[in-house]
């Protein structure tokens, strides 16, 4: 299962003038993913993306906001066979994997910047590299293997 949320919009806007951040949590492993886009209605083509990317996705989870139950999400969903799990709009505890996620992204991101004293406008780039880290960094919840092991072990 994979857990999405919708950041934005964001400013300053990222390098190529991105105003929202979109994330994707792997249930299983809590590996992340964050896609940055102009508008709300580009999550389509950029969970098609993941998809791609990703072997196996048996079930989208959700806020039930508008940008996620437009047309272009519910085709795509459709045509792979993706089933969907939207929660009620606009209450973060339903969504608390992917809110969590997105905090401690964004705490790690202001917190790189902040040490670096790096300007504002780099914050998509932090965000990035607090995805990089995050990834990469053992739990023991995990019994101690990193997300990225999780995600690429055959």
């Amino acid at each position: 299962m994979i857990h999405s949320d919708l950041c934005g919009p964001v400013e300053p806007a990222a390098l190529s003038g991105e105003h929202y951040v979109l994330t994707f949590v792997d249930d299983y492993s809590r590996s992340c993913e964050v896609r940055f886009i102009k508008k709300k209605s580009d999550i389509a083509v950029e969970f098609n993306k993941f998809l791609k990317l990703k072997n196996i996705v048996k079930k989208f989870f959700y806020e039930n906001e508008e940008e996620y139950v437009a047309g272009a999400l519910q085709k795509v969903t459709r045509n792979v066979g993706v089933k969907i799990d939207p929660c009620t709009s606009y209450t973060p505890k339903l969504n608390g994997v992917a809110e969590r996620k997105n905090r401690t992204l964004f705490d790690k991101a202001h917190a790189m910047l902040y040490d670096s004293k790096l300007p504002k406008f780099l914050g998509g780039c932090a965000n990035q590299a607090a995805v990089s880290l995050h990834n990469m960094i053992p739990y023991t919840s995990l019994n101690d293997p990193t997300t990225y092991d999780i995600k690429y072990s055959t």
